[in-house]
């Protein structure tokens, strides 16, 4: 059961991580 609960925050993190990525790379362009 912790196994899955660490899973998912590991996955959400990713996802954060991901975004905040994407974030960084289009400000460059939108300005």
């Amino acid at each position: 059961m912790q196994f899955l609960f660490v899973l998912a925050i590991k996955k959400s993190l990713l996802v954060m991580l991901t975004g905040f990525s994407v974030v960084i790379l289009a400000i460059p362009l939108l300005f």
